[in-house]
């Protein structure tokens, strides 16, 4: 089921995080999560910690 909260980052589209990529354009969630968010992700930017 796709959450209200499920669309792709790049085109807006609907989507399942867990099926993989984005139908409409590719845009892949867990590429995306695996590149630390486009080097976003760092300490102290409001992360959880690994605790």
């Amino acid at each position: 089921m796709v959450d209200e909260g499920d669309r792709c980052l790049r085109c807006n589209e609907r989507f399942e995080y867990d099926r993989g990529t984005c139908p409409n354009c590719g845009w892949d969630s867990q590429a995306f999560r695996d590149r630390g968010r486009y080097g976003l992700a760092r300490p102290g930017t409001g992360e959880w910690s690994g605790d």
